[in-house]
């Protein structure tokens, strides 16, 4: 009888962790996907503009007219359409480095092996937690983090004095 409850709390077990495992870690690709997309929206918005911008730069360009007002106002709507023009420009090429960026990217074999972030010194369950629940589940996350977003992650209370440099070096010389 004792092993058949065994057998029962294991394939328990087993289960909760599946679905702990697919809440947490299996949504992953979907918002690498999300945000693909919204590159790509971006990408179509931007070139939309870059389009619309250079219609109107052409445009202001054939009504310049013999009158000097008139060519005042056409010089000026050249003029900011061009800088538009550059802007637009500028973010369509940041959002066709960042989509050749996310399509070179493999899709994520496996999820990496959770770490026991509380063996890093100042780390006691409820950071760690928190760190999870952002996503950082290893040395090597923690890492390569920013002690920027550790502290916006962690929330410290204002009293707390905090080394999150110290936890940085310590995760990446546990990280290998």
């Amino acid at each position: 009888m004792d092993s058949n409850v065994l057998i029962i709390g294991f394939v328990a077990g087993a289960i909760v962790m599946w679905i702990l495992d697919w809440f947490f870690y299996g949504r992953g690709s979907n918002a690498a996907e999300a945000e693909l997309a919204e590159v790509k929206h971006k990408l179509h918005e931007a070139e939309s503009t870059a389009v619309a911008c250079r219609e109107a730069l052409a445009n202001a360009k054939a009504s310049v007219s013999t009158t000097e007002s008139d060519l005042i106002q056409a010089r000026a709507d050249a003029t900011e359409c061009g800088a538009k023009l550059d802007s637009c420009s500028a973010d369509l090429a940041a959002a066709q480095a960042r989509i050749a960026e996310l399509e070179a990217k493999p899709a994520p074999a496996s999820k990496p092996a959770k770490d026991d972030l509380k063996k890093v010194n100042g780390i006691g369950p409820v950071y760690e937690k928190k760190l999870n629940a952002a996503g950082i589940i290893t040395y090597a996350q923690l890492a390569a983090s920013d002690p920027e977003t550790i502290k916006g992650i962690i929330q410290p209370k204002e009293w707390q004095s905090l080394d999150i440099e110290d936890w940085l070096v310590e995760a990446k010389s546990f990280a290998g």
